[in-house]
């Protein structure tokens, strides 16, 4: 692009391009998420959805779990693969699935959960990747 529009040989080396600003999703409270999931009538969505908010999955790793996967005796879920309709809800914030996943982390902040325990929660191998969180 650069070559046509000056006529000058350049690189894309050379050419630096400025970072882009990840927005992060947007803060629900937890009345906002209980509208959102109220409207699901779907019990398999509604299950999907639970379980993502519940314990913080990624989209991927809630639709990989299978029953074998659930410990239902010990509380605890195991994530194998995982990374290395809501205007009905009465909701204006743009919020996707993956906003479960970040309400989880910031509901665990707001109630005091150490960083270093929703770093190991959420499977971030960076502590600085935990801390985009923002603390109320």
């Amino acid at each position: 692009m650069f070559n046509s529009v000056l006529n000058r040989d350049f690189s894309d080396h050379v050419v630096v391009r400025p970072k882009r600003h990840e927005k992060l999703p947007y803060v629900l409270s937890k009345d906002e998420i209980l509208s959102i999931l109220d409207h699901v009538s779907n019990l398999k969505h509604k299950t999907v959805l639970l379980t993502i908010y519940s314990s913080g999955l990624r989209i991927s790793e809630a639709l990989n779990l299978s029953c074998s996967d659930i410990d239902s005796k010990n509380m605890l879920i195991r994530v194998r693969n995982g990374k290395g309709g809501k205007e009905s809800a009465g909701i204006s914030k743009p919020v996707t699935v993956h906003s479960l996943r970040h309400n989880f982390a910031t509901h665990l902040l707001e109630n005091n959960t150490d960083l270093r325990t929703i770093q190991v929660l959420l499977g971030h191998a960076n502590i600085n990747t935990t801390c985009v969180y923002p603390i109320s």
